[in-house]
């Protein structure tokens, strides 16, 4: 995630967090912190695979 938010400002990043949060409660995506403040890892999830745009 730290390089998606990469000269943003913390107003795009807290957002960028947010919007995270809603795609994880969906399950459309996975998210993974192995420990606190580490890096976060973002990986699609069965549901956006599956979904139709």
């Amino acid at each position: 995630m730290d390089s998606l938010l990469a000269r943003k400002t913390r107003k795009e990043a807290s957002r960028m967090f947010f919007e995270t949060l809603v795609l994880k409660t969906r399950d459309y995506i996975h998210v993974e912190q192995v420990k606190p403040f580490d890096n976060i890892c973002i990986k699609a999830g069965a549901k956006l695979m599956k979904s139709d745009f």
